[in-house]
């Protein structure tokens, strides 16, 4: 007879498989909560990195932006023998006076914005011959000009700064009755003008681009600083720092004169818009008060100790930056560092005037 054959056990085997893969077509709860836990988790470590690179390159492009404006200021000074002036006027070698904006906007056609430059200067010299208050009503400046005024350079704006330039200054513009409403193009960037913001030029307390009105000469104006006049050395003085606009735009225009481009290392006096007509809107009669009404902290105003807020117009009144821990100053070398809020205030208004004969150490 033959022997039984023994199938049992294969009948097992593949009952087992086939039983096993009909029940196993998917993950358990436990499971997919497990890998939804690693994924919270790895995000978690992940998402604070990605957001420390973005940040410093943000920071690296802001250090590049000061370091053209920077050599924008040294090419100007090797160009005429002096750097810009903040405010409005400027002095040209053969003694011819102009009066095209501030030190950024003088600035400009050694920043590839020739085209800019022109446009406002032409358009103001068109403006004036075209008997411009009887052709544009209610306004000082035409369409040339207009252009201009509103276009926003890229350098000019720190990438860490969240708010939209154009989009600030077109909710001005309104207000701008002498501009017929033309939006002015803004920068987070000033010139370090000394001690205050209307330090007067050639005294101990004034930096390198400052307000150079000087009404004890003839004319009320003072030509620009020169090199050798900057004799603390160019590697210990400050020529430009960071200082987010005005909210509202009423502060930080790039082709305006006056505090709209420069700021002290310690105000004590309050910043105010160039042109502060009373009844305009609230803000423009001297930037003392928030928003709310409350009275800004008193002067002086030292880099970084007051409000660091984009929203709050008591920022305005002193040198700061959108960056965490501290902010960018190009000096007058070309170089560009990042100071910390925690340095001694003293050690940034040494810095900031370019003859007050100081020893600065390591900063």
């Amino acid at each position: 007879m033959n022997a039984p054959r023994k199938t049992s056990s294969r009948r097992t085997s593949r009952c087992f498989r086939s039983c096993t893969s009909k029940f196993r077509q998917g993950f358990t709860i436990i499971e997919l909560l497990v890998v939804i836990a690693v994924i919270a988790v790895l995000t978690a470590i992940l998402l604070p990195a990605v957001q420390q690179a973005r940040e410093a390159a943000r920071r690296s492009q802001c250090a590049n932006n000061l370091k053209q404006l920077a050599l924008g200021c040294r090419i100007y000074e090797n160009f005429y023998g002096r750097f810009p002036t903040g405010s409005a006027n400027q002095f040209l070698p053969d003694g011819n006076q102009t009066d095209p904006g501030g030190w950024l906007f003088q600035i400009s056609p050694f920043l590839e914005l020739q085209a800019v430059y022109d446009d406002v200067v032409q358009g103001s010299i068109d403006d004036m011959n075209n008997n411009l208050f009887n052709n544009y009503p209610g306004s000082i400046i035409g369409p040339r000009t207009a252009i201009g005024l509103a276009y926003q350079p890229k350098v000019i704006i720190c990438p860490s700064d969240p708010r939209d330039p154009v989009a600030v200054a077109a909710g001005y513009a309104p207000y701008l009755s002498w501009m017929g409403g033309t939006p002015s193009g803004l920068t987070d960037y000033v010139a370090v003008s000394g001690l205050d913001n209307w330090s007067a030029p050639n005294t101990p307390a004034a930096g390198v681009i400052n307000w150079n009105e000087d009404f004890t000469t003839s004319d009320g104006w003072r030509p620009g600083t020169r090199m050798a006049d900057i004799r603390d050395g160019a590697s210990n003085t400050l020529l430009i720092g960071e200082r987010p606009y005005s909210t509202l735009g009423d502060l930080g225009c790039w082709t305006c004169p006056d505090n709209d481009g420069f700021a002290g290392a310690a105000n004590t006096s309050i910043a105010n818009m160039v042109y502060a007509w009373p009844g305009l809107i609230p803000q423009d009669t001297g930037l003392n008060t928030d928003y709310n009404g409350n009275p800004c902290p008193p002067p002086p105003y030292y880099f970084g100790n007051g409000p660091r807020d984009v929203n709050s117009p008591c920022s305005m009144n002193q040198l700061w930056s959108t960056h965490a821990g501290g902010g960018h100053f190009a000096l007058v070398d070309g170089s560009v560092r990042f100071i910390s809020y925690g340095i001694n205030a003293s050690v940034v208004q040494y810095l900031a005037t370019y003859a007050g004969g100081e020893v600065v150490g390591n900063f």
